[in-house]
């Protein structure tokens, strides 16, 4: 019940698209594909433009993008202007750069990205930072909002 000189504030209402970038050779190849900035594939392309007809009904309010190739292009393909965020880019694999997890599990059997990081990459704190910051800068946002960047930090964006 509204209260004489109250007003009643109404909830900040969004809708977050989190949305992965289309296939590249390493993706294709089960490589690990933080940093290094490699394009789409003839097929990524392709996975874009039906995204792209997919996504043409919705009026997104903002639209963000990371800095890497895969992530940019697609988003334009879609159709989509982004604002370009650093916080979105996908893990620095570090040493496991362009390994496959099969490789990575030869000398470390246990190995997860989630709970061990990257040696000489970034540890999981330091995503989870990044993630908390994107959650942040998207509070004060309102309508629908798609995020392009790529499938782990986009695992690790949803846990924030």
């Amino acid at each position: 019940m509204k209260m004489s000189g109250e007003s009643l504030k109404k909830p900040c209402e969004k809708e977050i698209y989190l949305i992965r970038h289309g296939e590249t050779e390493w993706s294709r190849d089960g490589k690990h594909t933080g940093l290094t900035d490699i394009p789409l594939t003839d097929k990524g392309e392709v996975e874009a433009m039906a995204l792209g007809r997919r996504l043409e009904k919705i009026r997104f309010d903002h639209v963000f993008s990371s800095p890497l190739k895969r992530a940019k292009e697609t988003c334009l393909i879609c159709g989509l202007e982004p604002q370009v965020d650093d916080d979105i880019l996908e893990w620095n694999y570090g040493a496991y750069e362009g390994l496959t997890s099969a490789e990575i599990h030869k000398t470390n059997t246990d190995w997860n990205i989630f709970t061990h990081g990257a040696p000489a990459g970034e540890p999981v704190e330091e995503v989870i930072k990044r993630g908390m910051c994107l959650v942040q800068k998207l509070e004060s946002l309102e309508g629908k909002i798609a995020l392009f960047t790529s499938g782990h930090f986009s695992c690790a964006f949803a846990t924030c």
